[in-house]
Parts: structure tokens; sequence; C-alpha cells
């Protein structure tokens, strides 16, 4: 019972997501309007999506005999969109930078802490 309220609240919020996605596009684009049923279906089917594409991260991660999935599978997940692929990468490489400098920063402070 409480997984299937877990599940409606998420499936809520997902429609909450994409209603508003559509709202902004609609207001920044020229072109038809999306009707209700549109974005309830639409928001189905980006839940669903979400779905499979967790479960096939989860197989690239097994393949890989690994316990954890990571940037290397998401990549993988995108190979098929071009675009979807480079976005992929770029975001990679900018998370991968902060990550880098976050740990810099951490030994930093951690240096200067022995120190005094």
């Amino acid at each position: 019972m409480a997984d299937r309220l877990h599940d409606e609240r998420l499936k809520a919020a997902v429609g909450y997501t994409v209603g508003h996605i559509v709202k902004q596009f609609e207001e920044t684009t020229e072109g038809p309007t999306f009707s209700k049923n549109t974005v309830s279906l639409l928001s189905d089917l980006v839940y669903r999506q979400t779905e499979v594409n967790a479960a096939d991260l989860q197989q690239f991660a097994r393949h890989a005999k690994r316990t954890t999935v990571n940037m290397e599978d998401v990549k993988l997940l995108a190979r098929r969109s071009e675009s979807m692929h480079e976005h992929v990468t770029e975001v990679g490489e900018r998370m991968g930078a902060q990550t880098k400098e976050h740990r810099a920063k951490g030994k930093k402070a951690a240096s200067a802490a022995a120190d005094s």
C-alpha cells in the first residue's frame, strides 16, 4: 500500500513538472498549445521511459561488473541520439570539473586546519 502511494506521488510530481515545462515552452515559442490530455499522456510517457532507462542503466553497470551506475552508463544510454550524447558528455565534464574543484578546496581547508 505504501509503495503504491509513493508511486502515485512520484507520478503526480512528474506530471506537475512536465506541465510546467510545457507551459514555459508555450510561453517562449510560437505555435500550437498543448491540450491537458496531451500533457497527461506526455507525463505518463516520461515516467515510463524513466523506468525503462533506469533498468537499462542497471544492466549496463551489471555488464561492466559494477554495483553503481555511473556517467559512462548514462553516455551509453544516450548514444543513439547525437545531440543527447553531446549534452550528457558536456554535463558530465562540467560535473567532473566541479568535483575536482570541490576536492581541491577540501584538501586546502584540511591542510590549513592541520597547520593551525
